[in-house]
């Protein structure tokens, strides 16, 4: 969810405007000027995949079953290298 509020803060200042009501992580990156490598491209889309599991909570047993402790910690060092790779976009 920060990743989300990053980038769409910096969508909103890259554009002057309110951003869309989606949560589309890659997409988001792209409306806020942010050109991602490959691997930032692909950990945007697999947080962004976890992140549909988990708003629907009819998924969350599929969920229990795919985070483990150790993806879980994965997915924490991921948010914290992509949240300063946002930062340093903002004016």
């Amino acid at each position: 969810m920060s990743i989300e509020k990053g980038l769409k803060a910096l969508v909103r200042q890259t554009t002057g405007k309110t951003p869309p009501k989606i949560h589309d992580l890659l997409r988001l990156a792209e409306m806020g000027g942010l050109q991602p490598d490959g691997e930032t491209k692909a950990l945007l889309i697999d947080i962004n995949n976890m992140g549909v599991v988990t708003r629907y909570p009819d998924d969350l047993t599929r969920l229990s079953r795919l985070i483990t402790r150790q993806r879980a910690a994965t997915v924490l060092r991921t948010t914290r290298r992509i949240i300063p790779w946002i930062e340093e976009h903002f004016r």
